[in-house]
């Protein structure tokens, strides 16, 4: 995966990748998660995921709702099937919580 910093290697890349309809996401080796692309319809957040986010989501494109990109907090795992999915009009992922002896999962957006 490339973009205009240079290239990702496995090792510090992506663990991770999720495409959407018009957006994509991605968790990293350092468990934080990205998504990027069309947030028309809160695929990477809303006013329920608000508090999963590092920053605001940044939009750059010509509407206010595309070109976008999300950083979200925490740690998010992987599983056998993956760790984040991202749908036609949302995204799904499991967020680990530091000191939760049950692993509550956190359904983001």
């Amino acid at each position: 995966l490339c973009n205009d910093d240079g290239c990702f290697d496995w090792d510090d890349g992506y663990r991770d990748l999720s495409g959407g309809w018009l957006h994509s996401c991605g968790i990293m080796a350092d468990g934080l998660m990205y998504c990027w692309g069309n947030n028309r319809h809160g695929e990477m957040g809303n006013q329920y995921a608000a508090e999963e986010l590092l920053d605001e989501i940044e939009c750059t494109g010509e509407d206010a709702k595309d070109n976008c990109i999300a950083k979200f907090k925490g740690s998010w795992a992987l599983t056998e099937t993956g760790g984040v999915s991202a749908g036609k009009r949302q995204t799904c992922g499991i967020r680990c919580v530091p000191g939760d002896p049950d692993g509550e999962a956190t359904r983001i957006i």
